[in-house]
């Protein structure tokens, strides 16, 4: 049996050969250089695959398979949770991230470790008001994707795309940028990417050294960690 992957800079045909010898197999061998030197070598192949159209268009993200992850902090804990997305769209030109625009529903943010659901009330009660997100006049956030350049020699399963965009949060404006992966299955597209922004440069101040001194056990972090994952049908 002769097993092979792609070529000899990925470790598919020798993961194949040594789980093969690990079963007992005896007459194994891994064929070097992998698929790309045979066709080098001008061998004949069967049973390539036709070549996909790479998608293009504006796609609607599936709200109840997408989410987006937040964790607050101060200097002795950390408090993360959920917040719902209203709508969100990935637009794509031959397969590359061409543009793109999310909105979420600060009314829905949720906490997810504090047991005790009074105690939880708490906290999102106080979320929502001007110390922190100021929820009641601004009830949604945005974030629309200004520029996506590809990052070069990126492997499946790490950031592909460095992003820039506009993040809208209690009024106003400001640009941040993150890494961010694209990827596509059968069925979907899948962006995802995680970042962290500091509140206080969208006016959110409560408990912030930046801003006040001598707050001693009652600092709140700056920074908030986002993290999201949007699904969209193809």
């Amino acid at each position: 049996m002769v097993v092979y992957g792609l070529n000899d800079q990925f470790e598919a045909g020798l993961a194949a050969f040594e789980k093969l010898v690990g079963c007992g197999w005896k007459n194994v061998a891994v064929l070097a250089g992998g698929i790309d030197a045979w066709k080098r070598a001008g061998l004949s192949v069967s049973g390539d695959r036709q070549r996909v159209p790479l998608p293009t268009g504006k796609f609607q993200a599936d709200a109840d398979k997408s989410v987006v992850r937040w964790v607050g902090r101060n200097l002795v804990n950390q408090l993360d949770g959920t917040a719902g997305l209203s709508e969100a769209t990935i637009e794509l030109h031959d397969g590359r991230l061409a543009g793109g625009k999310a909105v979420v529903d600060m009314n829905s943010i949720i906490c997810q470790d504090i047991e005790d659901s009074k105690l939880a009330k708490v906290l999102i009660d106080h979320l929502i008001t001007d110390d922190f997100f100021l929820v009641d006049r601004f009830p949604t956030a945005t974030f629309v994707l200004d520029s996506a350049q590809t990052i070069e020699n990126a492997t499946p399963g790490s950031p592909n795309y460095q992003i820039e965009g506009t993040m809208t949060l209690r009024g106003l404006s400001a640009k941040i940028q993150f890494p961010a992966l694209l990827g596509f299955s059968e069925t979907s597209i899948a962006l995802q990417a995680q970042f962290d922004f500091n509140r206080v440069s969208w006016d959110s101040k409560y408990g912030s050294g930046h801003v006040y001194e001598a707050l001693g056990q009652h600092l709140v972090n700056d920074f908030i960690s986002i993290s999201f994952q949007l699904i969209a049908p193809l």
